[in-house]
């Protein structure tokens, strides 16, 4: 375990959600028409049509405003890999080309703190009119660790660390190799990883408390395994046990041949 973390180098980037209220960033695409599978750039869009970039803003929910032909096309925000939350888009052919309102369907995420994969992944015969962002800027001159209410959210950037075989990452000792951040004062409410493994069946879940979370199945393919970009990793969500004290381990697992491209651990005070 000590070999394994001493050879990542680690910088540890504290955010808080400042208390602003939220505003909506929409993002027009004017029915443009897409086919196939498409990964529309979120964080990019965000970046040209609004000057703003994803990551100085605590984001709560996206809305896509979408249709497809045949009324089956697939929707879902992420990894261009990833099998969670996937929705359907509903429309029909006669309805495709007509430009009103009430043809498009509003898809609606909740934000999971995707970072620099916000992405909008299109699958079927799709027609694009807006994303709508619901957010609130983080002010520059106050990225503390703690928000208002004293929670915190550390990100671990891995820098693409690659392991191999049955590997447990103990958080705690992570987080005490960063100055002023002591998990004791915290309980630990969940985490997420930005991971992929090479054959797609790579193996990631979360111990703590007494407990153990669902085993999730890392996705990815021997293609693009060794592709550093942030959208070809799968994004996986846990929350942690309610008992978690100070003598209990936060231990995050990963079996198999697994790629990992940052971790972020949401913390409450004690």
């Amino acid at each position: 375990m000590k070999t394994f973390i001493s050879a990542v180098l680690l910088s540890v980037s504290l955010i808080a959600s400042a208390a602003a209220s939220a505003e909506v960033y929409r993002l027009k695409f004017n029915d443009q028409t897409y086919g196939g599978h498409r990964t529309v750039d979120i964080a990019k869009a965000m970046q040209k049509q609004h000057r703003l970039k994803t990551a100085d803003l605590d984001i709560s929910s996206v809305d896509v405003i979408v249709k497809s032909r045949q009324g089956g096309g697939q929707v879902w925000l992420g990894s261009r890999y990833s099998q969670s939350d996937r929705r359907t888009a509903g429309g029909t052919a006669a309805n495709f080309n007509n430009p009103a309102d009430w043809t498009f369907s509003r898809i609606t995420f909740a934000a999971q703190n995707y970072g620099s994969d916000l992405q909008l992944n299109l699958n079927g015969d799709m027609k694009l009119r807006e994303i709508r962002v619901h957010a609130s800027r983080i002010d520059d001159s106050d990225k503390v660790l703690t928000n208002s209410k004293g929670e915190a959210r550390i990100t671990l950037p891995m820098h693409h660390v690659k392991i191999t075989g049955l590997q447990k990452l103990d958080l705690k000792q992570l987080l005490r190799q960063e100055p002023g951040v002591n998990p004791d004062q915290y309980h630990l409410k969940g985490l997420e990883v930005s991971v992929k493994s090479r054959q797609g069946g790579g193996q990631v879940w979360l111990e703590s408390g007494n407990g153990i979370s669902e085993i999730q199945t890392a996705g990815g393919i021997v293609s693009v395994f060794e592709n550093n970009n942030p959208g070809s990793y799968d994004r996986k969500y846990f929350k942690a046990a309610q008992r978690n004290n100070q003598a209990s381990p936060w231990l995050l697992g990963f079996n198999g041949d697994i790629k990992i491209e940052e971790i972020i651990i949401n913390l409450a005070p004690r």
